[in-house]
């Protein structure tokens, strides 16, 4: 957990949703690894409290395989704000999972916004949960990007893909 992974940002989009959707729970993976990202850990702790949705987001931890998680989720997020390549969002796409993301970095290159998933401005929990509402909603939309984020997956971010154009390079 580190402030640019932007886990406030998904917790505020989480206290946005809340009275609409009650229904709504969110799971943030990740642990603080120093005594700064402890104190980072602590805030996004208060910052549920004091939103009053402590008991809609699990602060699952680290966590060696997603996989489980990922395929619990009917949308994966990614609120960071600096990422250069976000592995999580190909391996929940190859998972059949629409992404909600950051347009920046990484993601911008991964996610094709409107097909596999939402592309959203960074740190603007507003438009984070509209995103999210609209896959909330929208059940049918929600397995079409699930579809088309595994299709694109497997096309564009395989192994052998990957060693052939470094090869190329």
């Amino acid at each position: 957990l580190i402030p640019r992974k932007g886990q406030d940002t998904f917790i505020k989009s989480v206290g946005v949703l809340a009275d609409k959707y009650p229904n709504v729970r969110a799971i943030i993976l990740g642990a603080p690894y120093d005594y700064g990202t402890q104190e980072y850990m602590d805030s996004l702790v208060d910052l549920t409290e004091t939103l009053g949705i402590q008991d809609k987001v699990l602060f699952a931890g680290w966590q060696p395989k997603i996989d489980q998680y990922i395929l619990s989720a009917d949308v994966v997020i990614s609120a960071s704000w600096a990422e250069p390549f976000g592995l999580t969002i190909v391996e929940a796409m190859a998972l059949g999972r629409p992404v909600i993301a950051t347009n920046q970095g990484g993601e911008s290159e991964i996610i094709s916004d409107g097909r596999t998933g939402f592309l959203v401005p960074p740190k603007d929990e507003k438009k984070l949960a509209i995103a999210i509402a609209n896959l909330i909603q929208d059940e049918a939309l929600r397995q079409k990007m699930g579809v088309a984020a595994a299709q694109r997956a497997r096309e564009y971010f395989t192994v052998s893909r990957s060693a052939s154009e470094i090869v190329d390079v």
